[in-house]
Parts: structure tokens; sequence; C-alpha cells
């Protein structure tokens, strides 16, 4: 998960850097800088998320050890929401037209 986090927040940061060296219009600029915050944002919220949800830390890479105590919430939700912010994001990229 944190994988795809990471790489899905990368790749779209940089075809917003592109947008923006290719875009003429001050508001398609900022409208790509406002995404670019946005995404930013997103991805250190969910990375936040997704390092705070077990207790203790390690627990996350040792879920299946029984031999160590901790607890984790379900990440079911956090494996099904991030998909839906990134399909919203889609539709601000703006066009210099």
């Amino acid at each position: 998960m944190v994988l795809y986090i990471l790489t899905s927040s990368l790749t779209k940061l940089s075809l917003l850097v592109f947008y923006l060296r290719i875009l003429v219009a001050k508001i398609d600029k900022w409208i790509t800088k406002g995404t670019m915050v946005i995404i930013a944002v997103y991805f250190i919220a969910i990375t936040i998320v997704l390092f705070a949800q077990c207790r203790p830390f390690g627990y996350y890479w040792n879920y299946y050890d029984t031999s160590i105590e901790g607890y984790c919430i379900s990440e079911t939700p956090h494996m099904v929401r991030p998909p839906l912010p990134s399909i919203s994001r889609r539709f601000p990229v703006p066009s210099s037209s």
C-alpha cells in the first residue's frame, strides 16, 4: 500500500510539473499548482494514517507473527479509499485552449 501511494502520487506530481512547463495561461498554472498541493497533502496524510494504524509501530511488518503482541485497525478502508480521490483529481487538470 505504501508503494502504491508513493508511486501514484509521484507520477501525478511529475505530470503536473510537466504541465507547468507547457501551460501559458495564469489560471491554468494556478489550478495545476493547487492540484499539486492537494496531491502532496493527500500523500502526507495517507502515509501518516498507514504508519499510525498499528500499535506498536513495527507490528505492521509482523502482523502475522503470533509471538509479537500488538493490534492494527482494519486496512480495508485504506485500500478502498485511495483510488477515489485519485479519480476525482483527474477532472481539474487544465487545458490550454
